[in-house]
């Protein structure tokens, strides 16, 4: 992933760990882990960075609308 992205992932024998601007915010152990890795495996940078945002409940840091 590229420096512009606010999220980040770093992968562990059994977990992963959400990262947002340098700060682990989440960490996904087991089953959830590996469902992880797998759908992130697919997904361009932008997408990753929407569903690393929502399982993070951090959906709302900067992207939402302004009206």
């Amino acid at each position: 992933m590229t420096n512009d992205n606010k999220f980040s992932y770093l992968s562990g024998k059994d977990k992963v760990i959400i990262y947002w601007q340098n700060k682990a915010v989440k960490t996904i152990k087991g089953n959830d882990a590996d469902k992880f890795q797998m759908n992130i495996a697919d997904m361009s940078d932008k997408q990753a960075q929407i569903y690393m945002a929502k399982l993070t409940d951090n959906f709302k840091r900067g992207n939402e609308k302004k009206d």
